[in-house]
């Protein structure tokens, strides 16, 4: 029998950029702390060692217009998740100088269009898959906004204008936590 699949540990974790420990008064550069998040969630604890999860941005909500962002340029939020490496993504950057490449380790976890007029969508409703990233659990929250080319002095988001999210964090079923040992995983 063949427990592998039989299903996922998952976490919600809800963020609003007002209540960040760090970045409140600049919402698209935010830390949150998620120390005291063991206490609140102590089946976190048993995922601390693991590696890597899978994390979807299940809602982004941002209080702004898109008559605001299409007024500054902004096409679309990238939403980055900077404390934790995602090592299957990579994302296009501007050559500088002598580099020779444009590609560099992505840490984006979202993509949201913002209604600028001037754009068009291929879906105008984000619909965010998710990405393999390094535990978030083992150390703090960095989320960090930029407009479409990676910029993060572009979109306009500041501390009036706060922005709240849902990231949906699963983890693989470990076997001690059922019970099951190796030997009846065959």
């Amino acid at each position: 029998m063949n427990y592998e699949n039989d299903f996922t540990n998952e976490f919600s974790v809800y963020l609003n950029s007002a209540q960040a420990l760090s970045g409140a008064t600049t919402p698209k550069n935010c830390i949150f702390s998620i120390g005291s998040v063991l206490n609140q969630a102590p089946n976190i604890q048993n995922f601390q060692d693991c590696a890597y999860c899978k994390i979807t941005l299940k809602y982004f909500s941002v209080f702004q217009t898109s008559t605001v962002f299409t007024a500054d340029g902004t096409t679309t939020l990238l939403i980055k998740l900077a404390t934790a490496q995602q090592p299957n993504s990579i994302e296009s950057v501007s050559v500088v100088g002598a580099q020779n490449s444009n590609f560099i380790t992505s840490n984006i976890i979202g993509v949201i269009p913002t209604g600028n007029t001037g754009s068009t969508y291929s879906n105008p409703d984000y619909d965010n898959s998710p990405f393999v990233i390094s535990n978030p659990f083992n150390g703090d929250f960095h989320i960090i906004i930029t407009d479409e080319s990676g910029v993060g002095s572009t979109p306009t988001i500041t501390s009036t204008e706060p922005w709240e999210a849902i990231l949906h964090i699963e983890f693989p079923i470990k076997p001690s936590i059922k019970g099951i040992t190796q030997n009846n995983l065959q």
